[in-house]
């Protein structure tokens, strides 16, 4: 993306075809919106199949690995020259004929696609898109089934193509333990984003994150994030897309000094609630909420045991 001409994505209907709608790529990701991805298998005449890692600014997904390329349809864009062009930008294949495996759909809480697969055959050099590879290698079948056991994948590829080239469905629920290493992102949905901006950096004292606007006109929206100091964890704040009502979400921070941080915000005129726990196992802890409902419980952290 340049400048202020954004990609525009195709929208795609439940039928696997297109709406006739197009939006900005920023906003089908904060949407969550419906669209068309291409999948191509790269082998070389050995039957290795090409697996990569992506890099870690991907907008979905980043840092996990894969055993395809491809990449989002542009509006108006047909399924096979697509396919063509993420091959060749992605990994620099280029001069071979892709063979169609066929179509599917895959959906989860990141991305929602009616997916046009393809494979090829292989035996030039392998150029990496620096933006989108941040490693690549010739695997075997089997070593990519250990690969697949141990390592994160993502798990569209994975759904839709890893029984039809290995025969194993469902290989990403091999693992035993959850891959899941931290909370990332909460959500609260709020009435009016200024305001609740004005609340969390101004009342609360928290950071401001992002603030990023996308789409145009009727579609237009706003991303807006804060967050404690220090915290890895980020608070979406959202206007609801959906009309539904905002308010009745709730988050948990910790605070070293929970009487501290009640008696600042107190003084400050904020509304807090009566301190609970600190007996037992149970945290010292009270809570905040905000214009529309949404509660913050400020919890005593908790010391860590060193081991051994």
């Amino acid at each position: 993306m340049t400048g202020s001409a954004e990609e525009q994505v195709a929208l795609y209907g439940d039928d696997g075809r297109p709406t006739g709608e197009s939006v900005p790529r920023s906003q089908m990701r904060a949407r969550n919106l419906r669209h068309a991805a291409t999948l191509v298998v790269v082998r070389n005449s050995a039957g290795e199949v090409y697996v990569h890692r992506r890099t870690d600014t991907k907008d979905v997904f980043p840092g996990r690995y894969d055993f395809a390329a491809g990449g989002v349809l542009q509006a108006g864009e047909d399924p096979y020259e697509a396919a063509v062009r993420e091959a060749a930008e992605e990994l620099g294949v280029t001069g071979v004929e892709l063979e169609v495996i066929g179509e599917d759909d895959y959906a989860d809480a990141h991305t929602s696609y009616h997916a046009f697969a393809y494979t090829c055959v292989h035996d030039g050099p392998i150029t990496w898109q620096p933006e989108e590879v941040a490693w690549g290698e010739w695997v075997s079948v089997e070593r990519l089934r250990e690969m697949l056991a141990t390592l994160e994948f993502v798990p569209d590829t994975v759904a839709v193509l890893g029984e039809r080239l290995l025969g194993e469905p469902a290989l990403w629920h091999a693992r035993s333990v959850t891959s899941v290493t931290s909370l990332a992102t909460a959500m609260f949905t709020v009435a009016d984003q200024d305001a609740s901006l004005a609340f969390y950096t101004g009342t609360l004292g928290w950071d401001l994150r992002s603030d990023v606007a996308f789409g145009e006109g009727d579609t237009a929206g706003r991303w807006v994030e804060v967050a404690p100091p220090g915290s890895i964890a980020v608070l979406a704040l959202n206007v609801a897309w959906d009309g539904s009502a905002p308010g009745g979400g709730a988050v948990g921070v910790e605070a070293t000094d929970v009487r501290g941080e009640r008696a600042r915000l107190e003084q400050a005129g904020v509304a807090v609630g009566e301190l609970m726990g600190g007996e037992g196992p149970v945290p010292l802890m009270f809570s905040v909420s905000d214009a529309d409902g949404n509660t913050v419980w400020v919890v005593e952290a908790q010391p860590v045991t060193p081991e051994g």
